[in-house]
């Protein structure tokens, strides 16, 4: 329960980011959720293979929860860093900027 409300303040935090950097606030909220879990899945399987192979026993439930979730929040962190590395201007203003706009009214007589 208490990582279901850690990963809506997370998701939360996360859209509030992405309105500031002009990015669509929901698109960020189920790439959160969606890199939680799924960051959650592959590294519990792949810490519980990894032990397993290692030790030749089966790790404990609580060992691959724990390691599970540290692949939820390292899979946050990345998200984060992608978000922050994403320019602040809208998909319009770089299209915009990118193909320019006339400096004057002459320029737009043909």
């Amino acid at each position: 329960m208490f990582g279901i409300i850690v990963l809506i303040m997370l998701a939360f935090y996360m859209g509030k980011r992405a309105e500031d950097k002009n990015k669509n606030r929901y698109v960020y909220w189920g790439l959160t959720v969606l890199v939680w879990f799924g960051a959650q899945f592959i590294v519990g399987i792949l810490f519980f293979v990894l032990a397993g192979l290692i030790t030749g026993n089966e790790p404990s439930d609580g060992a691959v929860t724990v390691a599970a979730l540290i692949g939820s929040l390292i899979g946050y962190g990345l998200l984060y860093r992608y978000l922050d590395k994403q320019s602040d201007e809208s998909d319009a203003e770089r299209k915009i900027r990118e193909l320019g706009m006339p400096d004057s009214e002459e320029d737009t007589h043909v």
